[in-house]
């Protein structure tokens, strides 16, 4: 290969044969890290698969006929109380045939209605005789019939059991078989990235890509470069690879930036609606506060007035005792003393409000 695609600036004329020399190159190149890329994602879902199997959990037996023992109890408690049943009516009919026709033959009343009673007690007792009979029985022959119908239902688990054990180990060789297939597999995926890794070593090695461009996406870009003549120098080339990448990664901060700024307005947004409702918080509050103040100065107006109707009682008393004192004292008419009384009102009317102007 010429040394004007070799050099770092690419200095010097390119011939199409040289182009095309290293279109080739980066074809190969291309085609190999697009194998090795492949041969990864493989080996990655064969790994994938076997992990998978080999954690597998395998479904629980679940009996098709949990509960046997109740089918058997079951069976048994309806033969009793069949049995039960068949006796009881068993024993009325045989007291029946056997004392019915002594009771329709009596002409008395009395001894009529005596025989009729004694005839239902033997009655009643012939029944729970031959209930008792008749369950007995019944249980017997219940529990026979529930024994095998247990025993059947018994026979019917262990049979679901065993194709049940049967098909899970079916399903364990079938993994077992699957995971050894994937092993196998794997390891020529491996020994084939490890073919190819050599290939491509081989190839970079004995090629003019720098270093840093030994990867897919560069050798992709390098390729398509120069297959649609933009470039024809590697230097140039680089330099617009390099370009578009810091490009694609302002585009990337860019977006993550818009997304912070979003997540920004959505945050002030959350917190406009957190201030308006303290606002109106703080608004409930202010009217409370007011009301509470009007409270007050209810509350200290009515002190006043109490404080205030307590000073003209406490005028009208002293009032009281000087005239009492001057009517005592003087032998005068009570007229005078009523105007006296009414004057020294005044002079303490006007004494009190000094005092509170005073203070």
């Amino acid at each position: 290969m010429s040394d004007e695609l070799i050099g770092p600036s690419g200095a010097g004329h390119n011939t199409s044969d040289d182009i095309q020399e290293l279109l080739d190159y980066l074809r190969v190149a291309c085609d190999l890290e697009t194998g090795l890329m492949k041969l990864s994602e493989i080996e990655k879902h064969a790994l994938s698969e076997i992990s998978s199997i080999e954690h597998r959990v395998y479904p629980e037996f679940v009996p098709p006929n949990p509960h046997p023992e109740q089918e058997s109890d079951r069976t048994s408690s309806k033969a009793w109380h069949t049995g039960a049943f068949i006796g009881a009516v068993c024993g009325v009919i045989f007291e029946f045939c056997l004392d019915w026709h002594t009771v329709g033959q009596s002409n008395n009343s009395l001894y009529w209605l005596g025989s009729y009673i004694a005839f239902f007690m033997a009655a009643a007792i012939c029944a729970a005789i031959g209930a008792a009979i008749g369950a007995f029985i019944g249980l017997l022959i219940g529990s026979s019939i529930g024994g095998s119908a247990r025993a059947s239902l018994e026979d019917e688990n262990r049979e679901a059991k065993r194709a049940w054990e049967e098909e899970i180990e079916q399903e364990k060789e079938r993994d077992a078989a699957a995971v050894l297939q994937f092993k196998e597999d794997t390891a020529i995926l491996t020994d084939m990235k490890n073919a190819v890794k050599k290939m491509l070593e081989e190839h970079y090695s004995n090629g003019p890509i720098y270093q840093k461009y030994r990867t897919l996406p560069a050798i992709c870009q390098l390729y398509e470069y120069f297959d649609s003549g933009r470039f024809t120098e590697l230097g140039a080339a680089y330099n617009q690879y390099e370009l578009e990448v810091r490009l694609d990664r302002l585009i990337d901060n860019s977006e993550k930036a818009l997304q912070v700024l979003y997540q920004i307005r959505d945050n002030q947004h959350i917190l406009f609606d957190a201030l308006l409702s303290v606002r109106d918080s703080v608004y409930a509050i202010n009217g409370s506060i007011d009301k509470c103040a009007q409270n007050l100065d209810y509350i200290a107006y009515s002190q006043e007035i109490s404080s205030l109707c307590l000073q003209q009682t406490a005028v009208a008393s002293t009032l009281l005792s000087q005239i009492e004192y001057y009517k005592n004292r003087h032998n005068l008419p009570m007229l005078l003393h009523g105007y006296e009384g009414y004057l020294l009102g005044i002079n303490a009317r006007v004494a009190s409000r000094k005092r509170r102007l005073a203070r």
